[in-house]
């Protein structure tokens, strides 16, 4: 199973977004949440609108999952260069492989995952837990994916993701988009629906 690759944090108020790289999603993402709700967050501008807008108004999700973690710069960097996001601190990615953490650092993390305070505190789980689930537990929206919506009279509508041309269209369910989107059916409510090309 594949657990590292590039994500994203979106304000879906403002459109402004925050590009990062793991080499596990579960986890970063409870460590963002975690130092977002707790005004501990490195990225300063990203915490001012967190704290202005809500939790409610940002999605975590996945844009490219990569097998190969040499390639996780590469790929990360790809994405900045695409998205331009407006709340990471460097405009360049780079690696924290090989990179040691400050005590203080260490002594946060470790805070983090104590007791009442780990999200996973007090739950047992099976080891054959799906990726899905475990995502859907830290919060994980969608996997963030550029789609585009073609209308009869070819007009064209590109939306980040899956989920936002769903709420586009007022549905819940991405099912129906999903099955255009990967050849299961030609249409969805009177649209087409394709991936968009990022180069």
């Amino acid at each position: 199973m594949i657990k590292s690759g590039v994500y994203m944090i979106k304000n879906l108020v403002n459109g402004k977004c925050y590009i990062g790289s793991t080499y596990d999603f579960v986890d970063r993402f409870r460590k963002h949440r975690y130092c977002l709700r707790n005004n501990k967050h490195h990225s300063k501008i990203l915490q001012s609108s967190w704290s202005k807008y809500g939790e409610n108004y940002f999605v975590f999700g996945i844009i490219e999952f990569v097998e190969s973690i040499d390639n996780l710069t590469i790929v990360e960097q790809k994405w900045m260069d695409h998205y331009t996001p407006e709340y990471n601190i460097l405009k360049f990615a780079k690696s924290s492989k090989g990179f040691k953490h400050s005590q203080e650092t260490k002594d946060l993390i470790r805070e983090m995952n104590l007791g009442d305070k780990n999200p996973r505190y007090g739950i047992k789980s099976s080891k054959n837990v799906s990726r899905k689930s475990r995502y859907k537990r830290v919060g994980v929206n969608s996997v963030l994916k550029p789609v585009i919506r073609i209308s009869k009279d070819g007009s064209v509508k590109e939306y980040d993701s899956i989920t936002m041309a769903a709420r586009d269209l007022g549905v819940e369910r991405l099912g129906g988009i999903q099955k255009v989107l990967y050849g299961r059916g030609k249409s969805y409510k009177g649209f087409i629906f394709r991936f968009k090309s990022v180069s």
